[in-house]
């Protein structure tokens, strides 16, 4: 009887620990439910909605106005000319309260575009060119692992580049701030580059796509690029999008050979080559003029996050398009809701790293108390049930008849050689077992309940 209720208290045992194993699961949920983008999208205005598809270009300050707040800014000295404790201190208060968290990004290439270094850094970061002579690929490489950490420092979560635009002649306006030789090349600096911010889980927002190459006039005109050059300039952001890169900024270039109407950044033409083509998942930044006509197609192809000038004139513009149903409800809460999923897993991940610390250790102490607790059940049960039940039986048994007990002790004989219990001991064992079965259940049960009901009531919102 000993050995068949040892074996019992150690499968309620393993039935402990599947409970705790149970309890992991179920805070995990929780937490992934308060997570979800779409939950937070539920509980957004329809102004809110519109205010997140914007980040605003170079603010004079970090003000918000009352009833929508844009999805972040891209800063420049106007914000960022202060102290580094002031610098801190304001974005602590931006930040505040916001969930998730808004972006605040930089353009940080190196070299002449040093918004942030120039200010904070004893010595700005290079331009890639001059790094690549200096040192070769593990300069630059390094260069970009400072960076994200500096930028990180400074509690700054985006940084717009690295310039991906693939170019030769010394005589184009972007020519400085790229390599200054070939597509192969630059997609090896890319691959390496983007590889160190999607390690480190840090936004780098490539530009600018599909790559100025050797235009040597404006960011607008029309490009007579053939298919062999233009397969060639998009080789570096395709490596970046195989390196996983979250964010890209499309270009107003018009390309001729894909359509010869709308510049990229409107283009649905172009919209199917990334999304279908190139299967790119991430986000796509746009700047354009303030414009109705712009920012419709832009909306409704899914040209997501926008750079505006001027906030609250974007944010009316927009609303007076959906009142007019040049666009609809469904196109902003899609769009809205991959910007909401960027910022929670890009923007606010710090903030998540730290949540998820908090609900592990919950989860790492619940699933050990809880096989401590039915543990010690299984114990009292078997200490105060099923032990003393067998001790009353064996007083019954030293009172019966000495002719009895050699009979007792015979059929125990047989079982020792046979292997089985006899047929009077086999049915007051089934019944002890069950009853301890049917105990130890109730009470899980009873406990998974409780359990269940704690966490929806304290950890879902």
């Amino acid at each position: 009887m000993d050995v068949k209720i040892n074996k019992t208290v150690y499968l309620f045992f393993f039935l402990s620990l599947l409970y705790s194993v149970n309890s992991f699961s179920l805070f995990k949920n929780v937490k992934n439910y308060k997570g979800k983008a779409d939950d937070i999208l539920k509980k957004m205005t329809t102004e809110e909605k519109i205010g997140a598809l914007f980040i605003v270009n170079h603010p004079k300050d970090l003000s918000l106005p009352k009833n929508t707040n844009p999805s972040g800014f891209l800063l420049d000295s106007k914000v960022l000319n202060k102290s580094r404790d002031e610098l801190e201190q304001s974005f602590h208060e931006l930040q505040e309260g916001k969930d998730p968290k808004l972006a605040l990004a930089v353009e940080e290439e190196g070299g002449k575009y040093v918004s942030v270094s120039s200010i904070h850094r004893d010595k700005p970061f290079k331009a890639p060119m001059d790094l690549l002579f200096e040192g070769g690929k593990t300069a630059l490489i390094e260069e970009e692992e400072a960076k994200i950490q500096f930028l990180r420092e400074l509690h700054i979560n985006i940084n717009i580049a690295s310039i991906a635009d693939a170019c030769t002649k010394k005589d184009s306006f972007i020519y400085e701030r790229t390599l200054g030789l070939n597509a192969d090349v630059t997609t090896e600096f890319i691959q390496e580059s983007i590889g160190e911010y999607v390690e480190h889980k840090f936004t780098a927002c490539i530009k600018h796509f599909p790559g100025y190459g050797d235009n040597n006039e404006t960011t607008t005109e029309a490009d007579t690029r053939d298919d062999k050059v233009l397969e060639d300039y998009l080789k570096p952001f395709k490596a970046a999008i195989a390196k996983g890169i979250p964010m890209m900024l499309v270009s107003n270039l018009i390309v001729n050979i894909v359509d010869k109407e709308n510049p990229v950044s409107t283009s649905k033409e172009w919209n199917k080559r990334i999304f279908s083509d190139m299967k790119y998942n991430g986000l796509l930044l746009a700047k354009v003029p303030l414009n109705k006509t712009i920012y419709t197609p832009i909306i409704t192809n899914g040209y997501e996050l926008m750079l505006t000038d001027n906030f609250t004139s974007s944010v009316e513009m927009v609303t007076e398009l959906l009142n007019d149903k040049a666009i609809n409800q469904t196109d902003i809460d899609r769009t809205v809701l991959r910007i909401l999923q960027w910022r929670i897993d890009y923007v606010s991940f710090e903030e998540e790293e730290e949540e998820e610390a908090n609900y592990t250790v919950i989860v790492v102490v619940s699933g050990v108390l809880s096989f401590i607790l039915f543990g010690v059940i299984a114990f009292l049960l078997y200490k105060f049930v099923l032990v003393k039940k067998g001790e009353d039986e064996e007083e019954h048994d030293e009172h019966e008849h000495d002719e009895h007990e050699e009979h007792k002790e015979h059929k125990e004989k047989q079982e020792i050689e046979v292997g089985a219990p006899s047929d009077e001991h086999k049915e007051e064992d089934t019944m002890s077992t069950l009853e301890y079965v049917v105990v130890v259940v109730g009470v899980w049960a009873i406990l998974y309940v409780a359990y269940a009901i704690i966490v929806s009531i304290f950890f879902d919102d």
